[in-house]
């Protein structure tokens, strides 16, 4: 089972989001946050596999509270959430993980994922 720490402010999404990462499907919701402050000590306290964590939060948001995150040691991937295209956004997302996590990244010229430069994919159609 895949432990997940939700962190969203509108706790509908929330609920949405735990309605469908249920044990059926090898997902197991250990905690939820509605602040990015609360995430580093959550994190410590449950020591989930990853952290789905919304961009856009009142207080903290979800690319500082990744920053927060990476500062403590074995820190578990961050899965952003983003219902919006706004490239400086990803940046920041982007720049507040360590390289060696790489889970996506923007593509470059020579991206065979056909979206183009500055874009996201997989890091597997990416070649540098």
């Amino acid at each position: 089972m895949i432990r997940v720490l939700l962190v969203d402010d509108q706790e509908l999404v929330r609920t949405g989001l735990r309605g469908i990462l249920r044990e059926a499907f090898g997902f197991g919701v250990v905690g939820e946050c509605a602040d990015g402050r609360e995430v580093p000590a959550a994190a410590a306290a449950l020591a989930p596999d990853v952290v789905l964590m919304d961009v856009r939060m009142p207080f903290v948001d979800g690319v500082q509270a990744t920053r927060e995150l990476r500062r403590l040691q074995d820190s578990p991937p961050v899965l952003a959430l983003i219902t919006f295209d706004d490239e400086e956004v990803l940046a920041g997302c982007s720049s507040a993980r360590e390289p060696s996590r790489r889970t996506s990244t923007t593509c470059s010229p020579s991206c065979s994922c056909g979206t183009g430069p500055r874009r996201w994919c997989s890091p597997s159609t990416t070649t540098w």
